[in-house]
């Protein structure tokens, strides 16, 4: 957390020096973007493994991604909760 109130993600895997910096407020509808899981699980039926004789189940679900980015019909805009930015030079001093 960066002064005890915010906190922060890494991303191990990040390639470049550009980073994303969001806000997410208290409630649900207090965001930019939003995980929407409509089918929570559904599970196939037993189906064999032809090479093996295992009996195998899928499960899939289905869920949307939602970014709220209309002005004129959306209650918020993403462009108020994310931005970008660039850190070069960067020096950690003795870590």
């Amino acid at each position: 957390t960066f002064n005890g109130s915010i906190r922060v993600f890494v991303d191990i895997y990040a390639t470049t020096d550009t980073i994303l910096m969001g806000y997410k407020g208290s409630s649900e509808i207090d965001t930019g973007f939003v995980y929407s899981p409509y089918v929570p699980l559904m599970q196939s039926g037993v189906v064999v493994d032809p090479a093996t004789f295992d009996p195998r189940m899928g499960l899939m679900t289905r869920y949307a991604f939602t970014k709220f980015d209309n002005d004129a019909t959306d209650l918020n805009n993403s462009a108020d909760y994310y931005g970008r930015a660039v850190v070069s030079n960067l020096s950690l001093g003795g870590f």
